[in-house]
């Protein structure tokens, strides 16, 4: 059979609009078109993509695809079996591989997941691991992406020692150390998983005695270090992001909403406000919704009541909601991570 050949904008609006099924049939129609296609793909899908977990249900949202196109920007899918229900938390995100934690299954709680191609490899648990404590979580690395590390940090009474199982995907193996913490204080995680930014895991905690600080971990260096919040003032709300490549904060109440991006690592003088609400202080909006996700390009996510997230740009038009979408599910209690679709499969992470 002769190769069939297409115009290159023709194929282009082609592989923009299908779905992963049929993408992937329609890379077998040709050997020119098993080739070709994974190209048209990196170049037209490789944009990041905002993805909610809610109660192991998935939802992407693709920004560029007008809101009242529900149908296009929602996407909802079981891809890891009947998930309805169980209690898992997103840790982070490396090359379009989600590393995914089930809270309630042991052994076998942690998952590398693709969710474009549904592809996913399962991470094997610490030898020692306890699965009586709590753990926080962190997925990172330090000098060089191909230095890909899993944390988990075991939560532990009033001590500066902390237990903590490193997986390595360069040596495929587990390793266990001590994390030593500043003057013996106690802090208790207030998120389960880390924000990673260049070389740093980043957890907001409350310190026993001095309330909530930023705690950061040099992956390269394995060594913790408190970076205090960018103002004294009581917010509600406190969630970390990434902004411009950098740290950032959203601190949120009912009277307003900032935006706080972290310049230089590891001084309170280095915060610069980036953003300060007006907008949503009108009629008492601010009571109704809840910011979640600071998206790196300038783009904040909100929850507004149950089953209605909201992005504003605040780089590019502050005062201009870019998207409204309301689903007929319930996500008030949900996670948002931003990826980039790719074909790689999960199993590449260990020769990345």
């Amino acid at each position: 059979m002769a190769d069939l050949q297409f115009p290159e904008d023709i194929l282009d609006n082609i592989v923009f609009r299908l779905s992963t099924k049929t993408f992937f049939r329609f890379k077998s129609v040709t050997k020119h078109w098993n080739s070709l296609i994974p190209n048209h793909f990196m170049k037209l899908r490789s944009k990041p993509l905002t993805l909610l977990s809610v109660q192991g249900i998935f939802h992407a949202i693709d920004n560029s695809v007008p809101c009242d196109h529900l149908d296009y920007s929602i996407i909802r899918s079981s891809p890891l079996g009947n998930l309805e229900g169980n209690k898992i938390i997103i840790v982070g995100a490396f090359n379009g591989i989600l590393l995914i934690i089930f809270q309630d299954q042991f052994p076998n709680h942690m998952r590398l997941y693709n969710p474009f191609t549904k592809q996913s490899d399962n991470v094997p648990d610490p030898p020692s691991c306890d699965h009586t404590f709590i753990y926080n979580y962190g997925f990172g690395y330090g000098t060089t992406p191909d230095d890909l590390k899993i944390f988990l940090l075991r939560r532990a009474s009033v001590t500066h020692r902390r237990s903590c199982h490193v997986y390595s995907f360069k040596t495929r193996s587990w390793d266990k150390t001590a994390l030593w913490l500043a003057e013996g204080y106690n802090y208790k995680y207030m998120q389960d998983a880390g924000t990673f930014v260049n070389g740093f895991l980043y957890w907001i905690a409350h310190k026993h005695g001095s309330g909530r600080l930023i705690l950061a971990l040099d992956i390269k260096n394995m060594e913790f270090s408190e970076i205090e919040f960018p103002t004294k003032r009581t917010f509600r709300s406190v969630t970390l992001g990434t902004l411009n490549g950098h740290l950032c904060m959203i601190c949120s109440n009912s009277s307003c909403c900032e935006v706080w991006q972290c310049n230089k690592h590891g001084t309170a003088e280095s915060w610069s406000k980036k953003y300060s609400s007006k907008l949503l202080s009108r009629g008492n909006y601010l009571y109704e919704f809840e910011p979640v996700s600071m998206l790196d390009e300038g783009k904040i996510v909100m929850i507004k009541g149950s089953n209605q997230v909201i992005i504003h740009d605040i780089l590019k038009d502050p005062n201009k909601e870019v998207k409204a979408l309301t689903t007929p599910y319930d996500i008030s209690r949900t996670q948002i991570i931003e990826y980039v679709e790719t074909l790689v499969s999960p199993s590449n992470l260990y020769s990345s």
